[in-house]
């Protein structure tokens, strides 16, 4: 195997700018936050359809928006040069100084007494403060980023936004000498996200979410139908009026209509449509064929069915002409599609539901 390299023969490449993943992450919020989500019913994705390795949205979330951010420790020189977080840092400094110095006294006594005890490492600094500050403020973002009730907070979603750009122009400056910088470097465009392996969808999802555009493959059916529903289709309809004669009757041509809600109401217009031809086609008799003795049976085709008044009586009949102890219709239920509005190409959770 020939393995080319992109960059030039001449030319010094910088040195690899650690991301926020590889340094700290808020564990304790984004566990938290994931747990939660399995007790959601109500516009979650899992809703669309059941799928036997779904990751949480919380989680697909936080970890792509770490790997895309810088750590502090890349840009300490930038933090360095502000003066208010300088003087912050400083403070905070002094502090923690003061408690490795009693830490390495503690040492160094236990030492001599033929304890042993580990170092208390060397000397915090105040490049350190600096990035353990601004580390602290990107682990607030994240906070806030996977909590379910800020799924949709145009707010919240458009400062994580803010973050990953900012870490991607600084990338582009780094190798803005680079020979392929204008493919590969554009500062204006963003890299795209791939899911070889999407199933559920919700990498690719949650990528779109933060600003990337999303590329979802896989080699089941049911998966690449999940992720043409959430990622594929609402975005082609974003920002357009719906087209339903109801809601047309009654469009209010100064509205904007943001993301796919247009979409969702053309759905919940439909959807309702087809239920109630659904129920009409149920009230419509069978035609009486021939009849056997008068006990509720008769020939329809090929089968024998008995007591099968309607159409939907005769499709709720089981294989052997038996009702089924459980289904749809049996129990009762319907389901409904519910879209979260979408806005800039990023969908907020395509979801079906059980009423």
């Amino acid at each position: 195997m020939k393995i080319i390299s992109t960059s030039h023969p001449n030319q010094s490449a910088p040195p690899p700018r650690k991301k926020l993943i590889e340094v700290a992450l808020p564990l304790d919020a984004i566990n938290k936050a994931s747990a939660r989500e399995k007790s959601i019913r109500h516009g979650h994705p899992s809703t669309l359809h059941l799928w036997w390795a779904r990751r949480p949205l919380a989680a697909a979330r936080a970890v792509i928006f770490s790997q895309m951010v810088d750590d502090p420790s890349a840009y300490v020189d930038v933090l360095r040069a502000d003066p208010k977080l300088r003087r912050k840092a400083e403070a905070v400094l002094k502090a923690r100084l003061k408690l490795w110095q009693e830490a390495r006294t503690l040492a160094e006594k236990a030492k001599e007494a033929g304890l042993p005890v580990p170092e208390p490492g060397p000397a915090p600094t105040l490049d350190d403060m600096l990035a353990d500050q601004e580390r602290q403020r990107l682990f607030r973002i994240i906070e806030d980023l996977v909590l379910w009730e800020n799924t949709t907070n145009e707010k919240v979603l458009q400062a994580a936004r803010d973050e990953i750009w900012q870490s991607w122009r600084r990338t582009c400056a780094e190798n803005a000498g680079h020979p392929r910088a204008k493919e590969l470097f554009d500062r204006h465009k963003l890299p795209a996200f791939h899911d070889p392996f999407a199933g559920g969808g919700a990498l690719p999802l949650e990528a779109q979410r933060l600003g990337l555009e999303s590329y979802a493959s896989d080699l089941n059916p049911v998966a690449v139908l999940i992720n043409k529903a959430m990622i594929e289709i609402p975005p082609k309809f974003a920002g357009r009026p719906p087209v339903n004669p109801e809601s047309r009757g009654k469009l209010d041509h100064s509205r904007s209509w943001l993301g796919a809600q247009g979409l969702a109401e053309d759905v919940r217009y439909y959807g309702q449509w087809m239920r109630d031809e659904a129920e009409k086609a149920d009230r419509i008799p069978l035609p009486e064929n021939r009849d056997h003795g008068g006990n509720g049976e008769r020939e329809t085709g090929s089968e024998t069915v008995r007591g099968a008044k309607t159409h939907g009586d005769r499709l709720a009949l089981g294989a052997h002409g038996e009702e089924p102890e459980s289904g749809l219709r049996a129990r009762g239920r319907t389901t409904r599609l519910q879209f979260h509005t979408f806005h800039q190409g990023r969908p907020r959770g395509l979801h079906r539901a059980g009423d």
